[in-house]
């Protein structure tokens, strides 16, 4: 049986597949577990990207009134100040998104498959482990 040990950039690789995996993972747990808030857009950019989407910034208070942060993405213009139902973690709070279906299968599904593509490309780095 041929063993091979894990290289620098097999290494690297895999962690930050694994670290995509856990953000794609965590939009599904918002989702289904997601404790939901109203809040609103405090900021957008004025700037569009080529797909037509600007960033946003939105805020919102959870149970015990703290107010948090969070962005997204949006195709729709002049929504500053606009109400928002956001998802989050009442033990995180700072881990949160816009409480949509859609947008939370897209960026899971995003995530996702970035991390598992990291993680099956990092094989490529690994190297045959010398003979003793």
């Amino acid at each position: 049986m041929r063993h091979r040990s894990h290289s620098i950039p097999s290494v690297v690789m895999s962690l930050v597949g694994a670290l995509c995996l856990l953000q794609g993972l965590s939009k599904g747990l918002l989702w289904v577990a997601g404790t939901r808030a109203v809040g609103r857009i405090a900021f957008q950019e004025n700037t569009v990207s080529t797909r037509g989407a600007t960033w946003v910034r939105y805020q919102f208070s959870d149970h015990e009134g703290r107010v948090h942060h969070g962005s997204a993405m949006t195709a729709a213009k002049g929504v500053l100040n606009t109400r928002v139902v956001v998802a989050y973690l009442p033990l995180l709070p700072g881990l949160n998104m816009p409480a949509y279906g859609g947008y939370a299968a897209l960026l899971g599904l995003a995530w996702g498959l970035t991390g598992l593509l990291l993680l099956g490309a990092s094989r490529l780095f690994l190297k045959p482990r010398p003979r003793a």
